[in-house]
């Protein structure tokens, strides 16, 4: 994973209440390698970040608070090309199409029919396998941020159908709820949001 997925990880939870140096400390990399866009961490690290800020922050659901404040950027050059793109829906394609130069760990994609498009969200099999609850962090993370980075292209609260997980229900659906503002489903064969196509040809308001 290229380093700014980490440092929003890593800022994100120190914002909450983490320990920034203890973090950087346990993982091995300085403060000063956070803001080296061009540095990437390997899967161990990647994963062991999400642990530690979850167990730092004392926040079970910090992928999607996380998720709430995501902008374009965490996803490098990819955020670029979104905020060159046309509408959202060739946004979210042109992270589909370029995941790779940010990350191996996780997989986006894309279907559309009836009218209807699902934007889906799939860590690594191995990271499931070794670290279940990192990557329920991150596929949150991802599916939250999608919704804030949709405003920020669009200046639209652009909101799906339905969202659905993979992962179990937690205790409480709460934040779920005010976050997706749609119907949920936990369980399911997928980590995905449906949107209505038509939502997402909204204009990405920095198109050139």
């Amino acid at each position: 994973a290229h380093m700014p997925i980490i440092r929003d990880i890593l800022y994100g939870a120190a914002s909450r209440g983490a320990n920034l140096t203890g973090m950087c400390k346990a993982l091995g990399i300085s403060i000063e390698e956070l803001n080296d866009s061009e540095k990437s961490v390997d899967f161990e690290t990647a994963y062991q970040a999400w642990e530690l800020s979850v167990k730092g922050t004392h926040d079970p659901l910090l992928g999607l608070h996380l998720g709430e404040t995501a902008t374009p950027s965490i996803l490098g050059l990819i955020g670029h090309l979104m905020q060159s793109s046309p509408d959202l829906l060739t946004a979210y394609q042109q992270v589909c199409k370029h995941t790779a130069l940010a990350t191996d760990m996780f997989r986006y994609s894309i279907e559309s029919f009836k009218g209807q498009t699902i934007l889906q969200y799939e860590p690594a099999r191995l990271w499931v396998k070794v670290s279940k609850v990192s990557a329920r962090q991150a596929v949150e993370q991802a599916m939250a941020g999608t919704l804030n980075v949709f405003y920020l292209l669009s200046g639209k609260h652009v909101k799906p159908v339905q969202a659905e997980f993979v992962f179990y229900k937690q205790t409480t659906v709460t934040e779920y709820d005010r976050i997706f503002n749609s119907a949920l489903k936990f369980n399911s064969k997928q980590n995905a949001l449906i949107f209505n196509t038509a939502d997402l040809k909204a204009k990405v308001i920095s198109y050139d």
